[in-house]
Formats: C-alpha cells, structure tokens, sequence
C-alpha cells in the first residue's frame, strides 16, 4: 500500500473490523522493532493484554471512498474502565484467544514493568487528584511505509491535545527508549526516570511527563485547539502533503489549519 494524497484521520477506531487492524499494525509493528521482546509470535498476528480493556485505541487511518487502513496507531491507557471492552471481548472470542479479564485498578503499564516503582508512584500521585486522572501513552507504532510520510510531529501534537484537551487527563505518562526522549522533550515532557538507569521488560527505558503546564509556549495555542477540535468531533483530519490540520466535520465546512 502507498501513502496518496488523500486525507489521513487521527480518531479512535469506530468499530470491531478498524480495532482488530489496529492491533495487528501494533503487533506487527512491535514484532519488527528493538521492542520485539514486548510480543510473542503467534498465529493470530496480534496480541490482547488486560490494558487493552482500560485503553482508548487511537489510529492514524489513510480514508478512501471505500475504506480506512490504519498507518499508526497509539493506546492510551487509563486508570478506570475504558470504552472498547465489549470490542475486545467479541475480537477475542471471534479468535478462540484467551483474552485476560479486566481486572480491579491494573494501574498503568509502565509502573507494572519499571523496578523504578517509587519515584514513578510519588510522581503519579502528585498528578492524580485532578480532573479526570492520568493516561500512559503506549504502544506508539507506524506502519513501514508510513514511516518516512512525516506524520510524527501531527500524531504527537494531535495525541498530546486529545489526552489533555479533549478526555482532560490531569497529566501524561510515557515510556520511551532513552533515544527517544529528547523528541518528546520538544513538546514539554520532563524527565522522571532516566532511561539508562531503568529497565523495562529487559528494555532500557526513560519515563517522561507531561501536564498542560509543561506544554512548549510556542505550541500552547495550537495543541489547545487540536484538543477542542477533538472534543467537539472526536478526531482530526491531516493533508498528507501539506500537512495542514482540520477538524472533521462536514466537506463543505472544513477549514484547513496550518
């Protein structure tokens, strides 16, 4: 599949056939990266974990007249009962897959997998007691030929405006490889673990974060309108050429954004 000048849509997957190919564009794109470790190989070409039930499954979908194929994807996974669950469930009994049940307060990935538990709780909890909790943003994942499209720094600023702005989480966390940090460090993200000095499932790993407070000054207005796009019509629309952002509502109303 090539990437063709049509729109690309930042939104959650609408129903079982788009969250099933989300997760085989995570798996796939897990099982072929220094992070194959995370997934085992099976014949189904996904995997199900009980943080998918807390998740919000976000995806970068290529649309045509006919379709949507997902080109990126992004979990976000939160402290209570997320929205996909009955999803999941039918996703897993359509594969005989034995799906893990939800489980009472799972707690966030990274704070499961990092030995660094102190320091991530005590940051944790000076963010919890606002608004509607904290978020990990996991599982952040291109399709091959998406890759070099230079959808990044959209999916990033589009993620960021819809965990802040749109579902309001009081903050952000993320795990990331310490190569990585400085990219997140651009919007905002604060270091709270270093990389080098965590292990994650056998993988380095840093831990950053990030509240409204932390956003870049130069981004502020514009990630705060991304959210409230996403709030008012729960997705963004993205020319792949030029990169300009608008909401998606009706054709006739769109209004392109720089």
């Amino acid at each position: 599949m090539s990437i063709t000048p049509q729109r690309l849509a930042f939104r959650p997957a609408r129903n079982v056939k788009e969250l099933e190919s989300l997760f085989r564009l995570r798996y796939q794109g897990y099982l072929e990266s220094q992070c194959a470790s995370l997934v085992t190989d099976n014949q189904h070409g996904f995997e199900l974990d009980v943080y998918d039930h807390y998740a919000h499954h976000i995806g970068l979908f290529q649309e045509g007249h006919f379709n949507a194929q997902p080109i990126g994807y992004l979990r976000l996974v939160q402290e209570h009962a997320g929205p996909f669950s009955d999803r999941i469930e039918a996703i897993a009994s359509h594969y005989d897959i034995a799906c893990p049940l939800p489980e009472e307060g799972p707690g966030l990935p990274l704070l499961s997998n990092c030995p660094e538990k102190s320091t991530i709780s005590e940051h944790m909890n000076l963010l919890r007691p606002e608004r509607n909790g904290i978020v990990e943003a996991s599982r952040f994942v291109f399709a091959p030929e998406a890759r070099s499209g230079g959808y990044t720094k959209f999916f990033i600023e589009a993620a960021i405006a819809r965990m802040l702005y749109h579902h309001r989480y009081s903050g952000i966390m993320l795990a990331c490889h310490p190569r990585h940090a400085a990219l997140y460090r651009r919007y905002g993200f604060r270091q709270i673990v270093d990389g080098s000095q965590n292990d994650y499932n056998g993988l380095a790993a840093s831990i950053l974060s990030m509240q409204i407070s932390d956003i870049r000054p130069a981004l502020q207005s514009k990630i705060q309108d991304m959210g409230l796009a996403q709030q008012r019509h729960d997705g963004l629309l993205l020319h792949p050429e030029t990169k300009a952002w608008y909401a998606s509502v009706p054709a006739s109303k769109e209004r392109l954004v720089a």
